[in-house]
Formats: C-alpha cells, structure tokens, sequence
C-alpha cells in the first residue's frame, strides 16, 4: 500500500476475522503519534483480548481492561474498578499500595487475612487473621474470645463483659507472657475495677497473677485485698497487709507523715514538728503538738491563758481547762452518768465542788485568810436540825442518814446552794464541809456546860 495522507473521510483497514491488521509506523528519529483531534474521540477495540503490548496510555481518564502484560507506566486521574482489583502482596520495603515518591510507605498483605502498614520501609501497624491490631509490633495470638489493640509494651483487650489494659500480657485461654519480665493488668467488668500484678516469668508462659486493689461497683476501695470492707450506706477504703502497711504521705519529695500498722496497734506518726491536726467544718478543733501537748479548741499549750482543755506532756504534766468566766454558771469540770442521767461531779468556774459525795478536801492555810472571828452558829442551830434516813430515789443508796436540803435551809441557809441535777433540772444541795465549824462549835458548848455541871455536881457531893 503506498503512503497517503488522508485529510478527510473514514480510513478502513481490511483484514479477516482470522488474521491480525497491523498499522505500520515507518520508523523515524522522533516520536510517532497517533492523534485523535476530539476530547470525546475514542479508540475502540473489536475484541476483549486486545492488547497493548509496551506502550505508555497518558490521559485524564482511563476506562478498560489492562490485559496480563502490565504495562511499564499508567497514568491517570482516575482508575475504577467495577469488581476486584488485585495487588501484589508487596512488603514492608516494597508496598503493594503506596505512593508518588515515596514508595516505601503504604499498605501490604504479610499473610492470609492480615494487612500491614509500613513507613519507610518499615513495618508500624498490622491487622492479624483474628481482627487485633497491632502498633509496631505483631499481634500476639489472642483468643478468639477477645479483640485486642497491642503496643510494644502493653495492650487494651476487650471481651464482652470486660474490658482491660495491660503490660506484657495476652489472653488465650489464660492468661500469658508476651515476653521475659513482669506483667500487671487492669480490668474493668461487673462494674468494678481491679488491679493485678505478677512476679517475673518466661514468654509464652502462664502468669499467676495477683489481685492487689480493687474497687468494687459500692464504690469501696480495697488495697491488698479482694474484698474491699463494705457496709449498707457506707463507702470505705481497706489497706490490708503485713505488720508495717503505710499510707505515706509526702510534700516536695519529703516525708510528712504516714499511717501504719503493727502487731497490736494503729500508729499516726508525723516527721519533724509537725503537729497531729484535728479538724471539723473547715475549721481545727483539737491537735497533739510537736511536744506531745493535747489542745482542744486551742492552739496554745500554756495551761494559764486562751480558752480550751489542754493535756501537758512532760515532767509536770496536767490537764487543764482554761476558760475567761468566773462564776459557778459555767463549769470547767463535769461527770455525767448516763445510767443514773445526772451530773456526779461538777467544777464551777466560781471555784464551787458539787458532787454526790461530800468527802471533799478543801483548802484552808491561814496565810490565805484575813477578817478572822469566832463563829455566831453552835449549840442552838444543831439542835434545830433534823437529821433523817432516807432512800435515793434514783436507786444509788437506801437508808441513808443525812439532811434535807429544804430543812436545813430553814436553819443555815448558807448550807443551802442551787445544784445542776442535769441539763433540764436544778435541786437544791447541801455545802456538807460547812457544817463542820457550826457542830464543832456546838460540842464546844455542850462540853463547857458538861464541865460546869460536873463541876456543880461535885461541889454538892462534897458538902
């Protein structure tokens, strides 16, 4: 066929069903192009076995079959696939799907029913044959009962009641070592949560581990035990251990004081001069000092001025109750029995005993005293008294022999003072250590008359 040009018209090319048609290029030092003038011109095949064989397809869009002979270079916006479209497995180096300069980076198929991602050339992620996922490490072989994401050091695994985080450890049908060293978990489930640890042990072996804190779903916490202490209404915290548990506690790296346990007693202990504060509302109620001195409602030890009850550590220590009133409407000291529900002792600021004894010590040195002289009571009030037997109608004694307060009132009044019987009653009370001059004065007259009358008597015998 001789060479033409065709500028116009349909170009036919005749051949048989059974032979091949070939377009002969005549070969030039240059590029030989075949040049559609159209956007939407199309090159059609008459066959779905046709073949490109070593050519270059540059366009915006591509739509076909690439046949079993890849060629070298496919350019495109666009590439779909209206089925499967199927990569090389590739590796971590060389990515079955990867990218424009960077071809080290990307995903490939290590294994059956596993992807992979690399970057760099280097393996970061993979998704195993049982849907865990590994981050720059491979999945250990998890249960099927579990799903997992793996770190190099640790894992999160949830179940369908649980979920846990944990430190060399995976789960199949056990608990087991990922590598040699420690393992620890922590697991949520039944709404509560619980810490384990473990001793050191050899990868792929079983772990035994141990349950070392647990927060129940009642929200009490327990350390070093599976059962937290719990009690209807209450949330509590349990450290249960050896001789020697501490709660420690720190500030800036220095030691501030601990709560600890020995065989037979609970210890508080501070570090320095650090007091033992007591507080309520906001507010310090009570401490022990760095001196050993127990304040309540004060912070001052000495015993002689602010307000509060202060217990004196040391050589001379005393309890003292330091208060600004001085009258008997306030007391200082009081002992209260709730089986009898009455004050037994009480102490007024006034410096005024009242107690339902009244064997009571009181002192009495002259240098104390000024405006001495003889007493006006004796012989004639004694005899005015009207001593009687007596049952205590609160059951503390029957046939009793004493006084009533009323009676002796009408006699020497001065005997005769309000007593604070409890919170809601006021009786009266006897000042018993008073009546002492009156009787003493009494059989100080009585033995004066006794000696006269003796002295009458013999006189008369005599005569």
């Amino acid at each position: 066929m001789a060479t033409s040009t065709l500028g116009s018209g349909t170009l036919v090319l005749a051949g048989t069903t059974s032979g091949t048609t070939t377009v002969t290029a005549t070969a030039v030092a240059g590029t030989t192009t075949l040049t559609l003038p159209a956007a939407t011109d199309t090159l059609v095949g008459k066959a779905t076995t046709d073949t490109l064989t070593n050519k270059t397809l540059t366009g915006a869009a591509m739509n076909g079959t690439l046949g079993a002979t890849t060629p070298s270079t496919v350019a495109a916006t666009t590439i779909s696939a209206s089925s499967t479209a199927t990569f090389a497995a590739g590796a971590a180096g060389t990515p079955s799907i990867t990218t424009t300069g960077d071809t080290n980076t990307g995903i490939f198929f290590p294994a059956a029913d596993t992807i992979a991602f690399a970057e760099g050339g280097a393996e970061v992620a993979r998704f195993d044959s049982s849907g865990n996922l590994g981050l720059g490490v491979t999945p250990s072989a998890w249960g099927t009962t579990s799903k997992a994401m793996q770190f190099s050091t640790g894992a999160f695994e949830a179940r369908s009641a649980s979920f846990s985080s944990n430190t060399n450890a995976y789960f199949n049908s056990g608990w087991l070592y990922v590598g040699t060293g420690r393992a620890t978990l922590y697991n949520q489930t039944d709404g509560q949560h619980v810490w384990y640890n473990s001793a050191s042990g050899t990868a792929g072996n079983a772990i035994t581990f141990t349950q070392a804190m647990t927060l129940d779903a009642s929200g009490n916490l327990g350390v070093g035990t599976t059962s937290p202490y719990s009690a209807a209404g209450y949330t509590s915290f349990t450290l249960n251990g050896t001789t020697g548990s501490q709660i420690r506690m720190r500030s800036s790296g220095t030691d501030i004081g601990l709560i600890f346990n020995t065989a037979s007693a609970l210890n508080v202990y501070t570090s320095g001069a650090i007091p033992l504060v007591f507080s309520t509302n906001d507010t310090e109620r009570a401490r022990i000092d760095s001196s050993g001195n127990l304040l309540v409602g004060t912070t001052d030890a000495n015993p002689n001025s602010g307000n509060g009850v202060k217990i004196n550590a040391g050589t001379g220590a005393r309890t003292s109750v330091v208060g600004s009133a001085d009258t008997n409407a306030n007391f200082a000291f009081t002992a209260y029995s709730t089986s009898a529900a009455a004050y037994r002792f009480q102490v007024g600021y006034g410096g005024t005993i009242y107690a339902t004894s009244t064997s009571i010590t009181a002192i009495s040195d002259a240098s104390l005293k000024t405006n001495v002289r003889d007493l006006e009571t004796g012989l004639t009030e004694v005899m005015a008294l009207q001593p009687r037997r007596f049952d205590w109608i609160n059951g503390d004694a029957s046939n009793v022999a004493g006084f009533i307060a009323q009676e002796v009132k009408q006699v020497l009044p001065d005997l005769v003072e309000d007593y604070q019987y409890s919170d809601e009653e006021t009786k009266l009370g006897l000042k018993m250590g008073d009546i002492l001059p009156t009787l003493v004065k009494a059989i100080q007259e009585q033995q004066a008359l006794i000696t006269q009358l003796t002295a009458r008597i013999t006189a008369l015998e005599s005569a």
